[in-house]
């Protein structure tokens, strides 16, 4: 009896090996699908992103929003027909037993591969992008104790006013910043510390900038299009850091949506 209760544990510990080991990594079950239309009917909407122990869901998203997440990259490192970017699909998958959500990403790869019979090709390009730099008066932010964040420290809405409060890398403050302006944000101050970052934003000035973007549209790769830096609240907002951004160009690598098509094959 326990040289039989030892084989089936040995059996499942190979089962988990081969469904997350060296094969290709593939969702055991998927079903995608378009999104419905949103309508301003009153009701609720699910849209984003969802991992849930082995359960994965994806609503209302679009290909090229996939292409990020499946590949790890920015949403400015995809491009494509602009289907990819206006036509959104729900997606609903279940990981196989012993599969992590690091692994997802891979796994996602094949359901596209599968599903949109997509292909792609890298390629490097100038890209407009705003460089975040040290201003000339020095630094003025103070490394972080360690411990975790304070509860809702991500941007939080109170009333009329996003409170951010959070220890962050000046690349991941860039990366928080390029939700809010018309280009990519990249960090070029050298600086390898965490800080703690803390700033009020009033909310009329983030419909403002983004009102601002909508009119002039997100520019794709190598655009020149961008926003006056010195009209932007946000811009305004990091001098008090001791921080400074300048529109400037730099290679990227980019994903380029080669083929893909339109409508999913059946689940």
């Amino acid at each position: 009896m326990i040289y039989s209760t030892n084989l089936g544990l040995l059996l499942a510990a190979c089962t988990a090996a081969a469904q997350t080991g060296g094969g290709p990594l593939s969702f055991e079950v998927a079903s995608v699908k378009p999104s419905a239309p949103i309508t301003s009917k009153e009701g609720k909407m699910r849209v984003g992103k969802t991992i849930s122990g082995s359960r994965v869901e994806m609503n209302y998203v679009s290909l090229a929003d996939l292409v990020q997440t499946a590949y790890r990259v920015k949403p400015y490192q995809v491009t494509g027909a602009d289907w990819t970017q206006s036509d959104h699909f729900d997606v609903l998958a279940k990981m196989p037993e012993g599969a992590t959500q690091d692994q997802m990403p891979e796994m996602l790869q094949a359901l596209l591969a599968d599903r949109f019979k997509l292909t792609l090709r890298r390629e490097n390009k100038e890209h407009a992008i705003y460089a975040l730099f040290v201003g000339k008066n020095g630094l003025k932010l103070q490394e972080a104790e360690p411990g975790p964040d304070p509860p809702a420290a991500s941007g939080a809405k109170t009333g009329s006013v996003m409170i951010v409060n959070r220890k962050m890398t000046l690349a991941a403050f860039a990366d928080f910043l390029a939700r809010f302006v018309d280009r990519p944000v990249v960090d070029m101050t050298g600086m390898k510390p965490t800080y703690q970052i803390t700033m009020e934003i009033p909310i009329e000035y983030l419909i403002a900038d983004k009102a601002k973007r909508d009119a002039t549209e997100a520019p794709r790769a190598g655009s020149d299009a961008a926003s006056d830096p010195a009209s932007s609240p946000m811009f305004a907002a990091i001098l008090q850091f001791g921080l400074k951004l300048e529109p400037r160009k730099a290679p990227m690598e980019v994903l380029v949506i080669d083929h893909a098509e339109k409508i999913p094959t059946a689940n």
